[in-house]
């Protein structure tokens, strides 16, 4: 088991956002958390990386109790951290950016060069403007940016806070393709999103989060068929076949389609 949360709790001042939390994310799997916003989801990530500290519960990741651990050392150990809005360097060149996902493991200049054909070769986008400033990127480019520099640091485990956020619907598309090739390369995925029909089309599990507590846990389809996610996260009515026949149209019916035609391994 890569990731494995027992009562997790953690806030801000003198206040918990999330609560009693228990979460697995296995190898070669991508679980979602979908939930309102401010129901804790990005909480839950930050006190992952150890952006938020804990107050209870602990943390294990790939069998190590990590809750105490910084940050840095849970980068080294594989949890890479992809947050909201991109975040990404804009002054510095789409190189500098992706040479510094690499920076927690101090590779040597060949190494990193390595790895950064590999991105490179993963998003054609930017593979040609590896010396324009990010900052002149679009924002579907910054958001692959954003996934490319994780990705230098060689994660086990990849969280994606929002990846689809502001997104023309092309883009949108390509990114969940790319996580489920991620997942299929040997990842674990742990995906929060506002776009709940689409991230559970893609996941193996899911999580829906309400104030911070976990309210319903499935499989993907279960929480797609499941009359309470539809009437609250999924905008498609109260009838299961609403939700069914919502699946059939657009890009809920590619993705759909194409966690059907993917081997588990």
């Amino acid at each position: 088991m890569t990731l494995e949360l027992q009562r997790l709790s953690a806030g801000y001042g003198g206040m918990d956002v999330i609560h009693d939390i228990d979460l697995t994310v296995r190898p070669r799997e991508i679980v979602t958390l979908i939930g309102a916003n401010g129901a804790g989801k990005s909480t839950l990530l930050k006190t992952i990386s150890g952006l938020t500290p804990s107050r209870t519960g602990t943390i294990t990741f790939n069998g190590e109790r990590i809750e105490g651990a910084p940050t840095a050392t849970r980068m080294r150990l594989g949890i890479v951290h992809v947050p909201e809005g991109r975040q990404i360097f804009s002054g510095l060149s789409v190189s500098e950016n992706l040479e510094l996902g690499a920076y927690i493991h101090r590779r040597r200049s060949d190494e990193a060069d390595a790895q950064r054909a590999e991105v490179a070769t993963r998003f054609p986008m930017l593979r040609e403007r590896m010396l324009e400033v990010a900052g002149n990127l679009s924002g579907g480019q910054q958001q692959m940016l954003a996934i490319g520099r994780g990705l230098m640091s060689r994660p086990k485990l990849l969280m994606l806070d929002e990846p689809s956020l502001g997104l023309a619907p092309r883009l949108v598309t390509e990114i969940f393709d790319l996580i489920v090739s991620l997942r299929d390369q040997g990842l674990a995925i742990l995906l929060s999103e506002q776009n709940a029909q689409l991230s559970l089309a893609i996941a193996d599990r899911g999580y829906v989060i309400e104030n911070g507590r976990v309210a319903l846990t499935g499989s993907g389809q279960e929480l797609l068929q499941s009359k309470d996610v539809a009437d609250r996260y999924l905008g498609v009515g109260v009838r299961h076949e609403s939700s069914s026949a919502h699946m059939e149209n657009g890009i809920s019916r590619r993705l759909h389609n194409l966690m059907r035609s993917v081997p588990k391994t």
